[in-house]
């Protein structure tokens, strides 16, 4: 795949890119929770029909936005193990061999 140099740079890349989709995850989960609290206030005032459209509407935008950032999150992590793969057969399976 490379020598140890561009391995450590498409590594590097790969983590940046793995906690980037980190940090959406967790703001996913923050927006989800605000909502699951507002959907808990409107039900308690029995508002549900006057905020349906709403929530639907944000729920379906959350669902796209986990569904594409799934994907790119499988993407990355495959990618990432791939690298870790041929960073350790470099370094430790031919640290091996010189022995």
């Amino acid at each position: 795949m490379g020598n140890l140099r561009e391995l450590a740079f498409k590594l590097d890349n790969e983590t940046g890119e793995i906690k980037g989709h980190t940090d959406t995850l967790i703001d996913v989960e923050i927006l989800l929770g605000q909502l699951n609290d507002k959907m808990f206030e409107v039900e308690m005032k029995g508002e549900e029909r006057s905020y349906y459209r709403e929530h639907h509407r944000t729920i379906r935008i959350l669902w796209h936005i986990m569904r594409q950032l799934k994907t790119e999150l499988i993407g990355s992590v495959e990618e990432f193990d791939k690298i870790n793969t041929d960073l350790f057969n470099k370094v430790v399976k031919n640290k091996t061999h010189e022995q």
